[in-house]
């Protein structure tokens, strides 16, 4: 897997979203799931990315993005509610 670097754009990096459901619906779920995403700060797609693509530990994250561990909790607890509200139905 590759990571940008933290000084590099995060705008380039994409989010592979799959989907073992119905085909019904599924480019409008891709289309609102990117149109989130792309929403986002650039912090929070870093966290995102280094998380749930990367599979990095809230400490590993700490340390790539120069912030404590608490920090990094509470950011990712914080974007996981947002999400969660942007995606409720």
């Amino acid at each position: 897997r590759y990571t940008e670097p933290l000084n590099e754009n995060i705008e380039n990096v994409q989010l592979t979203i799959n989907f073992f459901s119905a085909p019904i619906g599924q480019i409008e779920v891709q289309e609102y799931l990117s149109s989130v995403i792309k929403a986002l700060n650039p912090m929070e797609k870093k966290l995102l990315a280094y998380k749930f693509y990367d599979e990095k530990t809230d400490s590993e994250i700490a340390n790539l993005l120069g912030l404590t561990q608490q920090a990094v909790s509470k950011a990712k607890r914080l974007l996981l509610e947002k999400l969660k509200q942007q995606l409720e139905v």
